[in-house]
């Protein structure tokens, strides 16, 4: 008697650093293989940039790609329908001044890195963002001490920077950017200033905005993700107040809600494959954090607590996806341990055998099982057979021989069972 158990798989070390890593960026492309783009370094004069990806599904070494003067943040990546990464990230020269550099690999390799902040003849970047269209047009958002810009690339040239936050008050800075055959999206937010989550958008008739997306005159709003659904429209998620609650808003922007009241933070956005928008994000409790996946059903907002195994203090989770969800994060493997990535993917635990079996009833098959959730079982046909609850992070089975689904009481399917 065997069983077939379909879940997260452990987390797995991608990195391997003996420095701590800072900050990271990932995609997928058309392949299904992922490609991260992060940064890594001891103190803030020696962070250097990093690239690790996989290949047939299979992580490679890490490769360094920008040995920096003094320091390098704000690390992200697009890709093209090539399946070639594109790369900006923040380069510092000096305490207060640094400057946006691209970089793209082709079949020749890794190009040389092209300072746009002098291109452009601005005197200083802070922060930015990529996306790659299916047209394998560039889009870039970006920072300077007060405005945010936008600039494509097509073919070998870059447009001159577009004002898109248009000398509001305050700082308008750490943006987020996504596209789709609708048009290309950027989010970002203001602080110190109107202290709220803003939004432009770019047609076939150009650009409009910028509009505020949070409305929350008495909290300040940060840390925003934009993505698009399987529609291709925009949709967002951001850390609302001081006590940083998740907040998710869509079109047409008039109803910003917190999706949970809790504290999160870092929280990344996407859609699943049943276009349900999901908000990943770190949560409490402190000391023992851990990453939820809050997704809107027909009953509301709902989490799950994603397993993380024995690593500590996982935090700023990526998403990418295909026809399932891979993750993303960093966390340590022990508590005086250097930060590193892991990654997790929706999958196989592979083949368990259970233990005794009597004709064709499983009488001993205890199945693994995260948290206390109540979990209702029923056969291929939809009909309700059993809950069930763990014990001691197990669940025991006494069912006949099939295929099952296990959904958890938050009404989200997370296990499908094979018995034979």
């Amino acid at each position: 008697m065997l069983m077939l158990i379909l879940f997260w798989t452990d987390p797995l070390n991608i990195t391997n650093m003996d420095i701590p890593v800072r900050e990271h960026d990932a995609v997928m492309d058309k392949n299904g293989d992922i490609h991260v783009v992060f940064t890594a370094g001891v103190e803030w004069n020696e962070i250097d940039l990093y690239y690790v990806r996989t290949i047939n599904g299979d992580w490679q070494d890490v490769e360094m790609l920008h040995n920096s003067s003094l320091s390098v943040s704000c690390p992200t990546i697009g890709i093209d329908t090539c399946g070639f990464p594109h790369i900006v990230w923040i380069d510092w020269i000096s305490d207060s001044d640094a400057n946006l550099y691209y970089m793209y690999r082709d079949s020749s390799g890794w190009s040389t890195p092209e300072n746009l902040t002098n291109e452009f003849g601005l005197s200083y970047t802070g922060t930015c963002d990529i996306v790659v269209g299916r047209d394998n047009s560039i889009h870039v958002v970006f920072s300077d001490r007060y405005e945010l810009y936008y600039t494509e690339k097509r073919d070998s040239s870059w447009s001159t920077p577009v004002n898109l936050s248009q000398n509001q008050q305050g700082v308008d800075h750490f943006p987020s950017i996504a596209c789709s055959d609708r048009g290309v999206f950027v989010a970002w937010g203001n602080d110190p200033g109107v202290e709220d989550i803003f939004y432009s958008y770019r047609d076939s008739s150009g650009w409009h905005g910028p509009i505020n997306i949070s409305n929350t005159p008495d909290t300040i709003s940060r840390y925003v993700s934009i993505n698009v659904d399987r529609n291709g429209d925009p949709i967002v998620a951001w850390e609302e107040g001081h006590d940083r609650y998740p907040c998710f808003n869509r079109e047409p922007w008039d109803n910003p809600e917190i999706i949970l009241e809790e504290l999160c933070t870092y929280p990344d956005v996407y859609a699943d494959n049943e276009n349900r928008p999901h908000v990943i994000a770190t949560f409490p409790p402190f000391g023992d954090p851990q990453l939820r996946d809050v997704v809107l059903t027909d009953s509301g907002w709902v989490y799950e607590v994603i397993p993380d195994g024995d690593v500590w203090e996982p935090t700023h989770p990526k998403v990418v996806m295909d026809s399932i969800v891979h993750i993303l994060f960093q966390a340590k493997y022990s508590s005086d341990a250097d930060i590193d990535i892991y990654y997790i993917r929706e999958g196989s635990s592979g083949v368990s055998e259970v233990s005794r079996n009597t004709g064709s009833l499983i009488s001993m098959g205890l199945l693994r099982m995260y948290g206390e959730d109540t979990w209702r079982v029923y056969d291929l046909s939809g009909k309700y057979m059993k809950s069930v609850t763990p014990v001691n992070g197990y669940i025991r089975l006494n069912v006949e021989t099939g295929i099952y689904f296990l959904i958890n009481n938050r009404n989200r399917i997370k296990r499908v069972l094979v018995i034979r």
